[in-house]
């Protein structure tokens, strides 16, 4: 997954009021500083699925410089 399509999946969840799904591998470590996920279920086949809040991982990919992030002014009429 790109970080593009990482901070799109986590913008839908944010909308959505809801948090994301992420699948890793059994045995391998996220990348240094990112968010910590509540683990949903480990599956027979080595993969563990974990439950992340996106908003950390916006904050996360910005942080790192993955991602740029533009504010719009709101537009006043």
């Amino acid at each position: 997954m790109t970080p593009q399509q990482m901070a799109t999946e986590a913008l839908t969840a944010m909308q959505a009021g809801s948090r994301m799904t992420l699948v890793r591998t059994r045995g391998t470590k996220p990348p240094s500083g990112f968010p910590r996920g509540e683990l949903l279920c480990e599956n027979f086949d080595g993969r563990n699925v974990y439950s992340y809040d996106p908003a950390r991982v916006i904050s996360w990919l910005n942080a790192y410089c993955l991602i740029a992030i533009e504010v719009m002014p709101a537009n006043k009429n």
